[in-house]
């Protein structure tokens, strides 16, 4: 069976209720809204991102690759290292 990708986990983490999602998801999803505003495209960018920095997955998709020193600065002042 082939290992889910980080893309693919976001996408099931859009069918889960906000108050079941991990905390430090929600509080980047906040962050990147705030910057970027908010819609479904940001969500599953959230998340994916979230699952590569935290969970450690694997992204097949560049588009959701984490490359705004930004973001990567955000991340690294929760203590994550891309």
């Amino acid at each position: 069976m082939k290992e889910k990708d980080a893309v693919e986990e976001a996408g099931e983490m859009l069918r889960t209720p906000m108050n079941e999602l991990p905390e430090l998801a929600l509080e980047y999803l906040k962050y990147l809204s705030n910057k970027v505003g908010m819609c479904m495209e940001v969500c599953l960018t959230a998340y994916a991102v979230y699952n590569q920095m935290v969970l450690k997955m694997k992204c097949n998709d560049d588009l959701y690759i984490m490359t705004d020193q930004d973001s990567i600065d955000w991340w690294a002042s929760k203590g994550y290292k891309n």
